[in-house]
């Protein structure tokens, strides 16, 4: 037991990582800060294209679910008994 301990939970190891575990952290923050903000407003954007009332616009946005319709018509197809 105490070999798992000096493994995993010394405390000179820990001192050593710490400023690279802060930094991996701070980059985390950063790429979140970012990412967030950017995925919803273009969830937005794709939620409020169909409602447009420029046809040619609508309907491009209109056709976008067609990959996720046709897996799952794929997905719930049963297979015939052999």
């Amino acid at each position: 037991m105490d070999a798992i301990f000096q493994q995993f939970l010394n405390p000179e190891i820990a001192v050593k990582v710490f400023p690279y575990l802060m930094k991996g952290f701070g980059t985390t923050l950063l790429l979140s800060l970012l990412v967030i903000p950017l995925g919803l407003a273009g969830g937005l954007l794709v939620a409020v294209l169909p409602t447009l009332r420029r046809r040619w616009l609508g309907s491009r946005a209109s056709g976008w679910p067609w990959p996720t319709a046709m897996f799952r018509r794929a997905a719930t197809r049963r297979s015939t008994p052999s």
